[in-house]
């Protein structure tokens, strides 16, 4: 089953400029403890340098809550966190420094289940 990207109605604000993915009829979402060294899930975004088909590589790990297939991408990240920007600045001066940043999205039904953590379905598609 390949992984798709699916977009919400542009009226949904808070998933405006925004994906989730899902593999058949399994929706994934990024969960904080798949993600080391990244101190938000805000900061990441899914490239879409490749078709959708070819962005993510499934694996099944059965050590994982019970037998899980996880998705793995190569994602972009803030190179700088936006808590560490002023609150206000000039139109247009909110272009982010991204880099290269490995993911891994488990099924949205398994989250939440190894330790409390953030959580994320909808994430910023970035066009690389």
């Amino acid at each position: 089953m390949p992984a798709q990207a699916v977009a919400s109605n542009p009226l949904v604000t808070e998933n405006r400029d925004r994906v989730r993915w899902q593999r058949g009829p399994i929706v994934y979402c990024l969960e904080q403890l798949d993600q080391p060294n990244m101190p938000a899930l805000t900061d990441v975004a899914l490239a879409s340098n490749q078709p959708a088909d070819q962005a993510f590589r499934a694996e099944y790990k059965s050590d994982l809550l019970g037998g899980v297939t996880v998705l793995h991408h190569n994602g972009l990240a803030r190179e700088a966190s936006p808590a560490n920007e002023p609150l206000y600045m000039p139109a247009g001066t909110d272009v982010p420094k991204l880099r290269a940043q490995d993911l891994t999205l488990i099924p949205y039904y398994a989250w939440a289940n190894r330790n409390p953590t953030q959580m994320q379905v909808w994430s910023t598609y970035a066009r690389a």
